[in-house]
């Protein structure tokens, strides 16, 4: 037991080189605890940083520019980027309400959940797409023009095909 310790913390040495320092306390804390997956990931896999450009590339396409082609296309109204456009009290309130349900339950999920990453990523696009359809609905109940709700929902359809396209190849569940 104690010589698989040592390998484990010999491991974990080799690894720390390669990854960020957010990662570094969950490799170590599951070294610890005796985790035997962490003897055969010593690098990363070949061909990883090129996949990873593709599928970034992928993910703006699919998640910026899709959306304001369809928009237009479809002659709903324009999003202004890195703002949030309320349509009334009732939207701000409930913006508000889910982002501090996120904050919240991102900080459970990381001080509970720690040897299952996977579980964050999938709060992050729970919350992507439960305010995207938040938005939707807020469009199609109290909007005047009412071709935004289907832009909207296209939105959270390719936010939905996205994110789970993100997760898959991030895990391979």
């Amino acid at each position: 037991m104690a010589l698989k310790k040592v390998n484990s913390l010999m491991t974990v040495i080799r690894i720390v080189r390669y990854h960020s320092l957010l990662t570094t306390p969950f490799i170590i804390f599951s070294a610890l605890n005796g985790a035997d997956f962490l003897m055969e990931y010593d690098r990363l896999p070949a061909g990883f940083w090129s996949d990873l450009i593709i599928i970034m590339v992928i993910v703006v396409i699919a998640l910026s520019v899709i959306p304001v082609f369809l928009r237009r296309r479809m002659g709903a109204d324009k999003m202004n980027w890195f703002s949030h456009n309320y349509i009334n009290a009732f939207h701000k309130k409930g913006d508000w309400i889910l982002h501090i349900v996120y904050v919240i339950s991102v900080i459970c999920c990381a001080a509970i959940i720690t040897i299952r990453p996977f579980i964050i990523f999938l709060v992050l696009g729970l919350f992507a797409i439960t305010q995207l359809c938040f938005r939707a609905y807020v469009e199609w109940k109290y909007s005047d023009n009412r071709v935004n709700y289907k832009a909207s929902l296209i939105e959270v359809g390719l936010t939905l095909f996205t994110i789970t396209g993100l997760l898959l190849w991030l895990f391979d569940v």
